[in-house]
């Protein structure tokens, strides 16, 4: 078995969750209890966690827009010692604890205009994203048969498929749009053929097929340009009809459309952008369309067209947002929604979850704090393409446990994914779950091996041969990483919990369980943020005594906290049981034989990750 693996996978989250109202804070409930957990977390990994801003000084020059190239960014301290805040810890259990009793999927549902895109900028920033909508069997042609407006909708259509196929020579004369014609052809794949010597009557060759004429061939923004081999277009009907609709948003002009998603540039002309007028097709346009389930989702006048969608379309049914407190998901309901989460539904903001955490602090004080050697980074604004940047580092009784580093950020996944196995599902068009990173050493077991990593990725960017993985240096952040081996203690709890949620806390919170770690921070493709968990010990109380009863382990047993909470034992023996458990929890066995590694292929990205050993 290959001991490569592509940095992480998508958890299998099930849809079959209860929603209900939520027990709230006011009282404790019958069979429910207070819960709270003193744990001790364990760098397996150095982790880089930025939550607090800071006064020093950057020795890197603003970029065009006035900003620094990176961001002055220090690690949380508590009386001089290094920190976890509230909110990592939080976020962290929370995408655990959804994954093993169920939850919805947020997704960004922000409408934003788009602003102008710099050099290296990832513009997709809203809920709303486009992409290019491939020949290989996603762009399907067709004929638009019937068109209806579906109100608060959009307009469903009815689309008779059809395949289609190219003259490269002029067409002879006699020849009208609708006529039946014979052929031969030449087959290229999955584009449509070629074909020859159109006749109005057969010559009675074994290599004849039929077709119909339709017309002239044009491609590109509303149909616009001529083609320089390419010059007519016919088609075979295929028999079968498809039907979908199409939000009214496909159908706005240009002005309407860029409020809310980022259009691109026509054949890199920044005063042009890619706007197909839709508003036109009728009965007896000719179409391309791609659908999932079944369903047409998009269409498009031109054969590579750009599908516009929302997130929120990508949510699998009975997965979509919770919005309202009276109907949650498990997740939500011990971790609250707030009007972030939808922005519908202001009434949403006002449960805010029975989760509780502190900070968690670990023992290393920062006593001393000094310079790295300068370190030479890439930068455009520079005559020579590099400039020298004054890194900070921290020590505690002598030992560096505390550094900046300029971190690679990988790109945001690019809308096209979803037509070539990325983050959807290729039938469904549906999210594939929560991104799941996976732990690994990528050989990057303390501060001095991640130099070395961040010393190699600079090569690798010089050399040009990681750019479709990494963001120009102007967006990479000045990360602070704490060096492995660190521990950070404090308690987290939970109000009003039930023997499912204490069962499922557990299984997250005591890595020797079920061998869960948590991953937090930034550069946690390449190894970073590896976390395991242990219960030091447990406190509770429920409807029967007003006193918190402790318990010292549940690791061996759970009996002392059976005899408190009665089904914890029952509830936790389920989840173990639970089918692909290992693909709900993230497990840490193993992971020192495990590299983390992007595929090598950068033209065929995902089907490297997902078809070799990499994605095992």
């Amino acid at each position: 078995m290959p001991t490569d693996k592509f940095p992480y996978t998508f958890a299998a989250r099930e849809a079959d969750f209860e929603r209900s109202v939520p027990p709230f804070h006011d009282k404790l409930t019958e069979c429910r209890c207070d819960i709270a957990f003193d744990v001790e977390w364990t760098a397996l990994s150095p982790i880089a966690a930025n939550p607090c801003s800071d006064s020093a000084p950057s020795s890197a020059p603003d970029n065009d827009s006035g900003h620094y190239a990176g961001y002055d960014k220090r690690w949380l301290t508590v009386d001089g010692k290094l920190a976890l805040s509230p909110f990592t810890v939080k976020s962290a259990i929370a995408n655990g604890f959804a994954n093993l009793l169920g939850g919805c999927y947020r997704v960004n549902s922000e409408v934003v205009r788009h602003a102008p895109v710099d050099q290296g900028q990832y513009p997709y920033t809203g809920a709303c994203k486009r992409y290019r909508v491939g020949m290989d069997g996603q762009s399907k042609p067709g004929i638009v048969i019937d068109k209806k407006l579906i109100t608060g909708k959009g307009y469903e259509f009815t689309i008779q498929c059809a395949k289609e196929f190219y003259l490269d020579e002029p067409l002879p004369s006699g020849i009208n749009p609708g006529d039946k014609v014979f052929v031969t052809k030449t087959d290229r794949g999955y584009r449509p053929a070629i074909i020859s010597n159109p006749s109005l009557t057969t010559k009675g060759k074994k290599e004849e097929i039929e077709v119909y004429y339709l017309e002239p061939f044009r491609y590109g923004m509303n149909l616009g340009n001529t083609h320089r081999l390419h010059t007519h277009r016919f088609f075979q009907l295929q028999g079968r009809t498809v039907t979908g609709i199409i939000p009214f948003l496909n159908f706005e002009n240009l002005n309407r459309q860029q409020t809310v998603v980022y259009m691109g540039q026509f054949r890199n002309n920044p005063a042009v952008q890619w706007h197909e007028d839709l508003s036109k097709l009728r009965p007896g346009s000719w179409v391309y369309y791609e659908e999932f389930n079944g369903q047409v989702t998009h269409i498009g006048q031109n054969f590579l067209f750009k599908a516009l969608f929302c997130h929120s379309d990508t949510i699998p049914p009975g997965q979509e947002t919770c919005t309202t407190r009276d109907q949650l998901c498990p997740r939500c309901q011990m971790f609250g929604i707030t009007t972030e989460s939808d922005q519908r539904e202001v009434d949403a903001g006002g449960y805010r979850g029975r989760f509780k955490s502190s900070t968690l602090v670990s023992e290393d004080i920062l006593d001393t704090e000094g310079k790295h050697p300068k370190q030479p980074i890439p930068y455009e604004g520079s005559p020579n393409s590099f400039i020298n940047v004054d890194l900070l580092k921290w020590k505690s009784n002598g030992k560096t446990v505390a550094r900046q580093f300029l971190m690679p950020i990988a790109g945001s996944p690019k809308p096209n994914k979803r037509d070539i196995d990325g983050y959807f599902n290729p039938l469904t068009g549906y999210l594939k779950g929560p991104k799941k990173f996976r732990h690994g050493t990528l050989d990057v077991l303390n501060l001095k091996a991640w130099e070395e990593e961040i010393v190699n990725l600079d090569k690798k960017i010089e050399r040009n041969e990681e750019r479709k993985f990494i963001y120009s240096h102007k967006l990479r952040n000045y990360a602070v990483v704490c060096e492995s081996g660190i521990t950070f203690t404090g308690t987290v709890g939970a109000e009003n919990c039930s023997s499912d949620e204490a069962a499922a806390l557990l299984m997250l919170l005591e890595t020797r369980i079920a061998g869960h770690g948590f991953k937090i921070g930034l550069g946690k493709s390449r190894g970073m943020g590896s976390i395991t968990s242990v219960i030091k010990r447990i406190w509770i109380r429920t409807t029967e005594s007003d006193k918190w009863v402790p318990i010292s382990s549940v690791h061996q047993n759970t009996q002392e906290l059976e005899a408190v909470l009665e089904g914890v034992t029952k509830a936790l023996e389920r989840l173990l049981k639970v089918q692909d458990i290992n693909k709900k929890i993230n497990k840490v066995e193993g992971h020192k034989n495990i590299k983390l590694k992007f595929p090598e292929n950068l033209r065929r990205y995902w089907s490297a990750a997902n078809n070799t050993g990499l994605n095992g």
